[in-house]
């Protein structure tokens, strides 16, 4: 706030959640007769935007050892983890709180 600019969270924020759901619509334009979109999951950005956009199943995959999304979904918020994988670019040490209630309201799976 002291420097006048604005903090867009990267995978929590209501319009990247959005703009991510414009991935489903093309999915299923391209795709129409798939049964089931395959999304990782860090943080839950991505995921939640399509599970929101999406008319069909969502299943959120996570590395064995980093599964922040699936520990929020079933804690019902936020549960902090230490990711244990290789694979940095899927690991997030939280799902975002905007995030788990999409993936919850939407029923994704994890």
């Amino acid at each position: 706030a002291e420097t006048g600019r604005t903090l867009v969270h990267g995978f929590d924020d209501p319009n990247v959640i959005a703009g991510h759901g414009t991935i489903a619509l093309e999915l299923e334009e391209d795709a129409p007769d798939a049964d089931v979109i395959v999304v990782p999951a860090g943080g839950g950005g991505l995921v939640s935007g399509i599970a929101a956009a999406a008319r069909g199943r969502v299943v959120a995959v996570e590395p064995q050892g980093s599964r922040a999304l699936h520990e929020g979904l079933r804690a019902g918020h936020p549960v902090t983890v230490q990711p244990q994988s290789i694979a940095d670019g899927l690991s997030a040490p939280f799902a975002g709180e905007n995030c788990i209630a999409v993936c919850q309201a939407r029923g994704v799976e994890s």
